[in-house]
């Protein structure tokens, strides 16, 4: 009489960027890493307890902290490297007599 009625059930999980926030913790910038990877392990408690939303928003949260914190770090090492090649060019300049002094 009544017509059979499904459920849908949805298995989804939002990712949680785990890896990458360990490698942006340890090889990019570790306070950014540090809010990344927290972000992450919420992801995780999310998906595990099914909340989709809450899940999907630290996700988000967790993406972007990762991609800051690559970006910066990678930003931050070009400038070491400027910086080092520029003090290591000025000291191997040439004395007033032109004698190269390194």
């Amino acid at each position: 009489m009544y017509p059979e009625r499904h459920q849908v059930v949805t298995d989804y999980q939002a990712r949680d960027y785990f890896g990458l926030s360990i490698f942006t913790l340890l090889c990019c910038c570790l306070p950014i890493g540090i809010f990344a990877l927290l972000n992450s392990m919420k992801v995780r408690e999310a998906n595990a307890s099914g909340d989709e939303f809450s899940a999907t928003q630290a996700s988000a949260t967790a993406r972007r902290l990762n991609l800051v914190g690559i970006i910066s770090g990678v930003v931050f090492m070009v400038i070491v490297a400027v910086v080092v090649l520029v003090v290591d060019l000025v000291s191997c300049s040439r004395d007033y007599v032109g004698h190269k002094r390194c």
